[in-house]
């Protein structure tokens, strides 16, 4: 789904070391190359996350009035609200979202009638529970629901969410296929998903560390190619506050490319 082949290097999780309570996770993982896509593989198990987010604490500390949630909503804002079917009734999900200022504020901002919160670490359940209740129930949002896991798209209804966002998120996953693949399955036609991830494609090999349990590292012209391979087009992309973060808006087209083939082979 990357758009090309993998080859693997001898280049380990640069987190090895510093976790030893991990490393029977952190140090059994090499570094691949995808498509231009850096990735830590194997991908840590279910049982393995829980152990990773107990250690976690790379969360920033944010605000439903801090300047980054409040450009990410307006980035989103100006681009739904000129959709004529996009001004009422929207149903928006977040992957990762934390304490929930990201998803309050929308609620804020926008005409939502759903809100779905996918969120790994329990350290946040309350915070965002609180947060996203407070400002649904005052924007007369009509439903929430906090779902305790990294992400599960079986669990939502299929071509049924407007918006699917996340903020420093995508960077975490060390399965990009499986998330595109979910993220096709929630959207409807013509939806939209809203990321914000930073551009740490040599990280790995300059041993630099920025942020906790990093596992793919992109530069705007992988992700925006593997974006495009699975069916999403670019509508809006910006650069945040650090030139090295970016902000982009894809949103859902036709039959992707990374499945083109086997389409085409079905209806032959």
């Amino acid at each position: 789904c990357l758009g090309g082949g993998c080859s693997t290097s001898t280049f380990r999780n640069l987190e090895c070391p510093r976790y030893p309570a991990l490393s029977s996770i952190l140090c059994n993982q090499n570094l691949f190359t995808c498509a231009g896509v850096h990735l830590y593989l194997p991908p840590p198990s279910a049982e393995d996350l829980r152990a990773m987010y107990k250690l976690y604490a790379g969360q920033s500390k944010l605000t439903f009035s801090h300047p980054r949630v409040k450009m990410q909503s307006e980035m989103i804002r100006q681009t739904l609200v000129l959709k004529p079917a996009m001004t009422s009734g929207l149903s928006i999900t977040e992957i990762g979202c934390a304490g929930g200022e990201l998803l309050a504020r929308l609620a804020w901002d926008l005409p939502v009638s759903n809100l779905i919160c996918f969120e790994a670490d329990d350290k946040q359940h309350a915070l965002a529970f609180r947060t996203i209740e407070r400002y649904r129930k005052a924007n007369s949002t009509h439903t929430f629901k906090l779902i305790k896991s990294a992400f599960d798209a079986s669990v939502v209804t299929p071509q049924s969410v407007d918006l699917l966002a996340s903020s420093h998120v995508v960077e975490h996953m060390h399965k990009p296929c499986e998330w595109l693949a979910g993220v096709r399955h929630m959207l409807r036609p013509g939806g939209y998903v809203f990321t914000e991830l930073p551009w740490q494609e040599h990280q790995p090999f300059q041993k630099a560390l920025v942020g906790q349990f990093h596992a793919a590292f992109y530069n705007s012209t992988t992700f925006n190619r593997m974006m495009a391979h699975n069916g999403f087009r670019l509508v809006l992309g910006r650069s945040s506050t650090y030139s090295t973060t970016s902000r982009k808006i894809e949103r859902k087209t036709g039959i992707p490319a990374a499945f083109l083939h086997v389409h085409q082979l079905l209806n032959a």
